[in-house]
Formats: C-alpha cells, structure tokens, sequence
C-alpha cells in the first residue's frame, strides 16, 4: 500500500445513461504518495545528522509515521485496505515539509532562494494538478466509460 500499487474501488456502476460510468476510487496523490517516501528517507537523515531543532521535528515526523505504518502492517488482518494505510500517508506531506524547510534553512543565497520557491511553487501546482485529474474517480463524476482508464497508471489499480 504505501507504494500505491493496489488502490480500493469504492464503487464501479455503468449509469443508465449508455456509455457512462462513475466510479469511487480510493487512493492518495501520487505526487505527494511517492515522493513522500523519498521525503521519509530525508526526514531520517535529518534526524541522525542535524542539529537539535531538524532533528526533532524529521525524528517526529518519522516516529509519528512509522508507529501508524506498523500499526496498520502488524495488525492480525487477513485482508489489509490502503484506509489502514491512510493516517500514516498524512504525514508524509509533513515529511515534504519539513524536507523543503530543510532546504530553506540550508540554500540563504538570493538566486538559491528564487530557485527553491520556484521548486516549491511548481510542486504545487503538480500536486493540485493531479488532485484536479484524479478528482472525477474520486468524486464519482459521470465520465465516458471507454475513458475511465486513463486515470489507471498501473494495471493493478483496474
């Protein structure tokens, strides 16, 4: 799950309208999902090579991250749904986070600033583009039903 190789279909229903389907897909933004992790991995070398201050908020994103994560992945469960998986993926946006201010506390020149708020900007609007794609299979908008794959990246997620 935390790789988001296998989302939950909600619901799936042809509409009485022919050709149109609408479908409820659960599923996180891969642009916040996937490199979020990276973000962890980040977050990790900033809690065993940072002073004091990065190192307590990367170690508590991470902490707060992993107790989720292991609660979810050790649970007694023969059937496991990304939803177990869902609080421990909200921190990974505080892993990106606290990984940009990181990088603003470490880039102080002028034209690294303008780059870095250029970065930050641009990864927004990556993250609200996708969430803007993504949201008719999460809305259940009526969408043409010879369309609705091209919301499905991996051929897991039919």
């Amino acid at each position: 799950w935390p790789l988001m190789t296998r989302p939950i279909w909600y619901v799936f229903d042809k509409e009485p309208e022919p050709g149109f389907v609408r479908g409820v897909l659960m599923i996180g933004n891969p642009a916040v999902v996937w490199p979020g992790l990276l973000a962890l991995v980040g977050c990790g070398i900033q809690w065993l090579f940072n002073q004091k201050q990065a190192r307590s908020l990367a170690g508590m994103v991470l902490c707060f991250w992993a107790m989720l994560y292991f609660c979810w992945g050790t649970g007694l469960r023969v059937v496991s749904f990304y939803y177990y998986y869902y609080p421990a993926a909200l921190f990974l946006s505080l892993a990106l986070a606290a990984c940009f201010q990181w990088l603003e506390e470490h880039y102080s020149r002028p034209s690294q600033r303008r780059i870095l708020l250029i970065t930050q900007a641009a990864y927004f609007c990556v993250v609200l583009g996708l969430f803007v794609y993504f949201l008719p299979i999460l809305a259940a908008f009526k969408i043409p039903g010879d369309q609705f794959r091209q919301w499905m990246w991996m051929r897991s997620w039919i």
